[in-house]
């Protein structure tokens, strides 16, 4: 009984300490305590009251890093700006490689409508930790936001070459793709010229691109003459988004004349792979006095300022298939400029102008392409090529093609 008694009594000295340690900590919380309370208040609604249990904190505790980036972000929260970056920059000059403070102060500035601070902030935490995922997605994102496309570009597929899989990476680099073509209107003009048996080609394009919320929409006229006869074909294309990384291109065409396709379709897939490469597959569907059916697809990579890919064109047919193919270099400059040379062998779809052309299989083909921004919302962009045609078991001639254009965006 006595020893009964005894633990009774243990467990009621045990409760009223336990009690009298709670009714203490309630009326004088720990550093720890205020900071669970701002949070809880946060993340409610109650901004402004976390903020005064932060500062209450920090009075006791100065250096408690973590509830001061805290309090920098809920000064961003309420785009208190100054506040918030005063106390982040106290982070990092006691501690540089503090990344919660650094991504916070980033953030900051983007929502303070500077990009480009945010920008140098991201730069000087790269250089002390290049792989981290962070900075490098929100430097890319701050670049967008300052409308600087091509850099932004750049930056996102270093993300993508660490991290290939990165959802938010692959969204902002669809994102980023798709600045500054909500409308637009272009002018081109190409001329072929032959070293035997053809007079002068010419054709006049005159093309219309929407962007929706799916994707964008191009319609387009051309105007051509050949082969003493001149005609038109109206085109329309359209490259919708099906999900992060993955977008489509189709094609309809059609012509009442022997110059053109009768009718002509197309569609392919493409899809990112990861790494900063990407792969297609789709088809094209010509109309002459006869259907050609042509396969296609590529694979590509983009290695810092350059896209490789290569293109093949697979045309079966009761004759036998003919095969060509292209090899694409791009490089990139500032903005939306670039250069890109082509070289390949056979025929593409792109290029004939009669069913005869696609299976001419001894010929090979080479073109150097520029697109360049004249002034804001002003392009020029053209080509020349070069085309070797055996038109003649054995016989051969040559066209060459310079083409020019101009587009307004709007």
């Amino acid at each position: 009984m006595k020893k009964n008694l005894k633990k009774i009594g243990l467990l009621l000295t045990l409760a009223f300490s336990f009690s009298l340690n709670v009714w203490a900590s309630s009326e004088n919380p720990t550093v720890d305590e205020l900071f669970e309370q701002a949070r809880k208040l946060a993340f409610s609604g109650n901004k402004e009251q976390a903020r005064k249990l932060c500062l209450t904190a920090l009075e006791r505790s100065p250096g408690y890093m973590d509830i001061r980036i805290f309090l920098g972000r809920l000064y961003s929260w309420d785009s208190l700006y100054d506040q918030g970056r005063k106390e982040l920059d106290r982070v990092l000059t006691e501690d540089p490689a503090n990344a919660d403070a650094r991504l916070a102060l980033v953030d900051l500035e983007i929502w303070a409508d500077n990009p480009m601070k945010a920008v140098n902030v991201c730069d000087e935490g790269l250089a002390k930790n290049p792989k981290n995922r962070d900075l490098l997605y929100k430097k890319a994102r701050a670049l967008r936001n300052a409308g600087n496309k091509e850099a932004a570009i750049i930056a996102v597929h270093k993300l993508l070459e660490l991290y290939p899989k990165d959802p938010e990476g692959l969204s902002l680099l669809d994102d980023i793709k798709g600045i500054g073509i909500t409308e637009g209107i272009l002018l081109d003009y190409s001329h072929d010229i032959f070293d035997k048996s053809f007079d002068p080609w010419n054709e006049l394009t005159l093309q219309y691109r929407h962007r929706f919320g799916f994707g964008s929409v191009l319609g387009r006229i051309n105007y051509a003459s050949r082969f003493d006869e001149t005609a038109a074909q109206v085109e329309v294309d359209a490259y919708p988004h099906i999900r992060e990384g993955t977008y489509a291109y189709l094609n309809v065409g059609y012509s009442h004349s022997s110059i053109f396709p009768n009718f002509s379709c197309g569609g392919e897939i493409y899809q990112n792979l990861g790494k900063a490469w990407e792969a297609s597959l789709g088809f094209r569907y010509l109309k002459f006095s006869s259907d050609v059916v042509i396969l296609t697809g590529i694979i590509g990579k983009y290695i810092g300022n350059y896209y490789f890919s290569l293109r093949p064109y697979v045309t079966p047919s009761s004759i036998g298939s003919s095969v060509s193919g292209t090899l694409l270099i791009r490089r990139y400059f500032g903005g939306e400029d670039y250069m890109t040379l082509q070289v390949g062998a056979g025929a593409s779809p792109d290029q004939v102008a009669s069913t005869l052309q696609i299976y001419q299989a001894e010929d090979g083909h080479a073109r150097l392409d520029w697109y360049v921004e004249l002034f804001k919302n002003f392009f020029g962009s053209g080509y020349i090529a070069v085309d070797r045609q055996e038109f003649y078991p054995g016989d051969y001639r040559f066209q060459f093609t310079f083409d020019i254009g101009i587009e307004q965006r709007f």
